[in-house]
């Protein structure tokens, strides 16, 4: 989870990733907002792997990725009485992608096949 008590551009950089891209991800300033998401290290083939995070704690080496998921606060609001895909609206329209900063997918009406492909990629 990332809050963001006060206004802010940027709540996130890597040390690797260039302040300007990441600042570019914010489309305006946040200002009391919590966002849900999870920081990830990406192998060769860009799959997410926990031991490269540890890893790169101490070297970093691999991509490491901020995937934001929901928004919970926005503006001073709490906005988790909305519908998951009305928060993700106003998330994408928060969040301009790049590189170091993505708006985690979503599959709408097919969840099963979404773990299953997950338990078959040993996700």
């Amino acid at each position: 989870m990332l809050c963001v008590p006060e206004p802010a551009l940027s709540p996130f950089c890597p040390r690797r990733s260039n302040l300007q891209t990441t600042r570019a991800s914010f489309s305006r300033r946040l200002r009391s907002t919590i966002l849900d998401g999870e920081i990830v290290a990406l192998d060769r083939d860009g799959v997410p792997r926990f031991q490269l995070l540890q890893q790169w704690q101490k070297r970093p080496t691999d991509p490491v990725v901020l995937y934001l998921f929901d928004l919970l606060w926005c503006d001073g609001r709490d906005i988790t009485g909305k519908r998951v895909l009305q928060r993700r609206d106003r998330l994408e329209q928060i969040i301009s992608p790049v590189p170091a900063i993505q708006v985690g997918g979503y599959m709408e009406n097919h969840g099963t096949d979404l773990c299953r492909l997950a338990k078959e990629k040993g996700l």
